[in-house]
């Protein structure tokens, strides 16, 4: 502090005790001798005569006294000497009386600076306190200390002042990077102590241990639903890590996401299949951080994904026997495309089994004709994959109506024009009214006018048929009706079909009994008509001789005798006058001729 001590055996006060405040003037120096160093002072006497250096009068300090060149560190005795001893300076007197010398003090007492480490090694963000001690063999040392990392050229802390014990701390300091720091304390006071300098204390600096926690934004989530696994890297002693975190599925990578800033990972996945995942987490570190051990795991449930069916038919109402489609779609709630088969049913009945979903979801049941006339309760059945559900779908509102299909009839016949008698048969075949379609079953009834002919039972091949040999010759307006059955609609009465009966054809032969006769001898003669239908005869068939009607009788019936009346050729006829369903017929165009002759025994009448 620059303060003028004389120090002087006559001076009244002594030197206060170390460490009191000091101000210039004459101190005895014995008691401060004492006082610092606990030992007499030594003063050699006398000087010695001849002084390798000497100063000049007045003030002077020791650095002038070296030559150049002189190291003047070291321990060096002072001497006053009288003028005398010296030799008298020039333009100077001889001084006279009782002598001083003046001190001003310009070096403080040494110093030692160590720096100590609450923690070390250390992690990163862990709170760390430098402690600076300064000690002097002088006593406790007052002043400042300012800490440094030499090996980031960083102030930590400046003037930082020593406490009762020469101690000065600094800290906690928790923004040291990964490294060996060299931290450095540096002491300085200027008055009474010297500054000094710490030798570097290697403070390491080991990256922070971490772990990692692991989250699910939903679980048990659906199959293709989005899910978001979030990690929340934790830290031993705070701080932001940065670097990336790898999620895994039962160990198997599933993606590697960047760490945000507020230390966590996310990663959102659609695609894990349907069943039970363990998914975990681990942080990569970075350069302040370490790995992570493995997270906590999530037992992620994967559930099948619900569905929902619905079945729609090409037409409704139908008509019986006409084509229907009927779709089926399945529907999930996640937007993905179900696969599998599904079934069609009618009530409890399957129509269409295991059809393949296409890559719209929708399934065809085929070309379906044979549902029954009346209501169906059309379903399709859904049996779901490994990721979905089942469900069952109905065709709304009321389910499949089918119609019964119309229908009409047209007659033919086997033959026509006919012949009385002869079996003619009449065909009904039934039209099916379009979009219909399918097989009649029934009956057909045929009539002729208002009478009726007969019913035939319809056929395969949609056709009923009647044989009869009732029809009279003429021309008869023959009609038919189908019936209907539990999927058609009877038929209109069909279109009137003229069926023309022709009279059937006879033939007549004529018999008679000899051919040669003697005059009036009997002669039985007879006549057989036969007719082409084989019905029985009407009418009567008439015989002539020589163009005499010589007999009128039914047809067949037994022989009858007559006598030629005249001798000579008879030519003798039989005709069969017809009746109204059959046509007659003559016995021969030539007729027969009978002779008759003179008899040998006129006397003996009628004789053989």
């Amino acid at each position: 502090s620059n303060i003028n001590l004389i120090l002087t055996d006559n001076a009244a006060n002594s030197l206060p005790p170390l460490g009191s405040t000091l101000s210039s003037g004459f101190y005895k120096p014995t008691s401060y001798i004492l006082t610092r160093f606990s030992q007499q002072p030594v003063f050699p006497a006398p000087a010695p005569a001849n002084p390798p250096l000497a100063a000049p009068d007045g003030s002077a300090t020791f650095a002038s006294i070296f030559p150049p060149g002189t190291n003047p560190n070291g321990t060096w005795k002072l001497f006053v000497q009288s003028q005398s001893q010296l030799g008298p300076p020039a333009g100077t007197g001889q001084f006279a009386g009782g002598w001083t010398l003046t001190f001003q003090l310009q070096c403080p007492a040494p110093t030692n600076c160590t720096v100590g480490s609450s923690q070390n090694p250390s992690s990163f963000q862990q709170a760390v306190t430098f402690t600076a001690t300064v000690t002097s063999g002088a006593g406790t040392p007052t002043g400042n200390v300012t800490f440094t990392d030499t090996t980031t050229s960083t102030t930590l802390a400046s003037n930082v002042a020593l406490n009762g014990a020469g101690q000065a701390s600094a800290g906690p300091f928790t923004n040291l990077s990964v490294a060996t720091h060299n931290i450095v304390g540096s002491y300085t006071d200027g008055i009474t102590f010297d500054v000094s300098t710490s030798p570097p204390t290697g403070q390491v600096v080991n990256k922070a241990s971490t772990s990692a926690f692991l989250l699910s934004s939903v679980n048990p989530s659906t199959y293709n639903q989005s899910t978001t696994f979030t990690a929340v890297v934790t830290t031993a002693f705070g701080g932001t890590p940065t670097g990336t975190v790898t999620f895994f599925d039962n160990g198997a990578p599933l993606a590697t996401q960047p760490v945000n800033g507020s230390g966590q990972a996310t990663f959102a996945i659609q695609t894990l299949a349907v069943g039970s995942h363990p998914i975990t987490a681990v942080y990569n570190g970075d350069g302040s951080f370490k790995i992570s051990t493995v997270s906590n795991t999530v037992n992620q449930v994967v559930s099948k994904a619900s569905t929902t069916s619905v079945v729609v038919s090409s037409v409704n109402p139908s008509t019986f026997g006409q084509a229907i489609v009927f779709t089926g779609t399945v529907n999930s709630t996640n937007g993905v495309v179900p696969t599998g088969p599904v079934t069609f049913f009618d009530g409890a009945t399957a129509i269409a089994s295991n059809v393949g979903l296409n890559g719209s979801a929708q399934a065809s049941s085929g070309l379906i004709s044979n549902l029954i006339a009346g209501g169906h309760n059309i379903t399709i059945v859904y049996g779901g994959d490994g990721n979905f559900t089942g469900s069952t779908g109905t065709l709304l509102p009321s389910g499949q109506t089918v119609n019964k299909a119309s229908t009409t009839v047209a007659v033919t016949s086997s033959a026509n024009p006919s012949t009385f008698g002869v079996g003619v048969t009449l065909t009904g075949t039934i039209s099916i009214g379009a979009p219909g379609g399918g097989t009649p079953t029934g009956t057909i009834t045929f009539k002729d006018g208002a009478a009726t002919l007969g019913t035939g039972a319809v056929q395969p091949n949609k056709k009923a048929t009647i044989n009869t040999s009732a029809l009279l010759p003429g021309a008869h307006s023959i009609t038919a009706v189908y019936g209907g059955d539990s999927n058609f609609i009877a038929s209109p009465t069909s279109a009137v079909f003229t069926q023309n009966v022709n009279q059937a054809t006879t033939t007549t032969t004529l018999f008679v009994s000899r051919a040669t006769v003697f005059f009036r001898q009997k002669l039985d003669i007879s006549a057989n008509v036969v007719s082409s239908s084989g019905a029985p005869l009407a009418g009567n068939v008439t015989f002539t001789d020589n163009g005499k009607v010589i007999g009128i009788v039914a047809p067949n019936t037994p022989p009858f005798s007559i006598t030629l009346g005249t001798l000579g050729n008879h030519t003798i006829f039989a005709v069969y006058g017809g009746d109204p369903n059959q046509t007659g017929s003559s016995s021969d165009d030539s007729g027969t001729t009978a002779n008759v002759q003179q008899s040998p025994h006129p006397a003996t009448p009628n004789q053989p």
